[in-house]
């Protein structure tokens, strides 16, 4: 049933065509092509086909002087670029593609961290993300990074879709959406984590860039301008904005031996409410959270040590 002047490839196995009644076909005029690469058995000698096929191949094809020089020339070329110009684009299961700053993936890391913490480490059920500029391009690679950075005891370093496939199975449901041109968060992420707490839903909205290669905060919430460093210990402390109260952490952390590295104080004028964000020298204890959190009669206390 095969017309004239096609070609029949087989490179499966040995005996799905038969080769007898395609050379009767040939002898009778048909003009079929017929490329094999399989045998009764791959060992040197003569080969049933070759009587009837027009192209002949050993079955591994690939193992050939010609195809081993060139796979050996490449492997070389690739490990030169790799180690001269640190191009990893050959590198199989990579942390990240070439032209994405791991700072970024980091980022991504914090973040989520800083969601589930100011959530309250309620059960996770949706998460959405935005990715903006040139991260666009790379949002499959900020999974796994969400993913750890959300559960803690989640599998390390696991590829794209293993991610979101551990995130499916962990009862998340995981969004990438696209950003909106007329917004202008440059390079900058932005995720939003939905929690349930007896079947109660609470949002938690934070976003982050990376500025002089360190990853921050730059927003929580309805908080903006923050321009944290998330790295080590960063408490976080909301409450009803009044004079003082920067006062009062900042003597209840002198007294236990703790120094402030940086801090952030947005107000919310619409709310009345603050949030300070302190980055200090060395962990707070939950006693001295909670004890500070008492005296200025905070909304919500929690610490971020990552």
């Amino acid at each position: 049933r095969m017309k004239d002047g096609a070609v029949l490839i087989n490179c499966s196995r040995y005996g799905v065509v038969d080769e007898e009644a395609l050379a009767a076909a040939k002898a009778a005029g048909k003009t079929i092509g017929y490329l094999t690469d399989v045998h009764p058995k791959d060992a040197a000698g003569e080969k049933p086909s070759a009587a009837v096929a027009d192209l002949l191949l050993p079955h591994l094809g690939a193992n050939t002087r010609e195809a081993n020089t060139k796979a050996a020339k490449r492997a070389a070329e690739q490990m030169v670029a790799y180690f001269s110009d640190g191009d990893t684009s050959c590198v199989v299961n990579g942390e990240s593609p070439n032209g994405l700053n791991p700072a970024h993936l980091q980022l991504a890391f914090l973040l989520a961290a800083l969601a589930r913490k100011a959530g309250g480490n309620k059960p996770i059920r949706r998460v959405e993300c935005t990715f903006y500029g040139n991260l666009r391009v790379f949002r499959k690679w900020f999974t796994a990074p969400i993913l750890e950075g959300l559960l803690p005891h989640a599998e390390k370093g696991l590829m794209p879709p293993a991610a979101e496939e551990s995130l499916r199975e962990h009862g998340i449901v995981f969004k990438a959406r696209e950003p909106k041109d007329d917004k202008p968060y440059e390079d900058s992420i932005t995720l939003d984590v939905v929690m349930e707490d007896e079947g109660e839903y609470f949002n938690t909205s934070v976003r982050g860039v990376v500025t002089e290669g360190i990853p921050m905060v730059s927003r929580l919430n309805n908080f903006n301008g923050l321009y944290a460093d998330l790295r080590g210990t960063t408490i976080f402390l909301h409450y009803k904005d009044r004079p003082g109260i920067i006062a009062i952490i900042g003597s209840a952390l002198y007294s236990n031996g703790i120094n402030i590295d940086n801090i952030a104080a947005p107000a919310d004028h619409s709310t009345q409410e603050a949030l300070a964000v302190l980055k200090t020298n060395k962990p707070v204890s939950d006693e001295l959270l909670n004890k500070i959190a008492k005296e200025i009669d905070a909304i919500t206390a929690f610490s971020l040590d990552v």
